[in-house]
């Protein structure tokens, strides 16, 4: 049977592996831009409420992200994230949640966001004084939550615009 459970192993190692590689390329971070990247998840339910009317899921996940281009701003930054999702039906839309993004420096970027739609609301060290907005372009209901009560592993694109005072 292909379950998270029996994929999670090589969803981790592929995760260590492209996050050690992606640390060896050091990049100044530019002070504004737009970037598209990819984040490669895996998220798992950590707490449901379930109702005649919906259900309510909290989840964890940790991700690593990869810039479309193969390097640049967002690439190789390991996420962790806290969300919730309130279903009614088969609509996952109504999320939302907060996630940190970490570089290979210890900096960061906290980030927020709601539906298809995210904000960076700070950042430490290079990333201080960051704000920015972000489009998750993919549909991460019907692509990554389909059928998998415990979690979910998959990718998610993102576009992202940023400036740095």
């Amino acid at each position: 049977m292909n379950t998270i459970r029996t994929r999670l192993p090589a969803w981790v190692g592929a995760v260590a592996l492209v996050s050690v590689a992606a640390g060896a390329r050091a990049a100044e971070f530019p002070k504004s831009g737009e970037a598209e990247y990819v984040r490669y998840q895996v998220a798992r339910i950590v707490g449901t409420v379930t109702t005649p009317l919906g259900k309510g899921i909290v989840f964890e996940d940790t991700s690593i992200t990869r810039n479309v281009k193969g390097e640049g701003p967002f690439d190789g930054l390991v996420d962790r994230c806290l969300g919730q999702f309130t279903v009614v039906g088969e609509d996952w839309t109504r999320g939302f949640g907060t996630c940190a993004k970490h570089d290979k420096d210890g900096d960061t970027m906290l980030v927020t966001w709601e539906g298809d739609n995210w904000k960076i609301v700070s950042g430490t060290g290079k990333y201080k004084g960051i704000t920015g907005t972000g489009t998750t372009i993919t549909d991460p209901a019907k692509d990554l939550l389909e059928d998998r009560p415990d979690g979910w592993i998959g990718t998610l694109r993102h576009t992202v615009k940023w400036k740095i005072d």
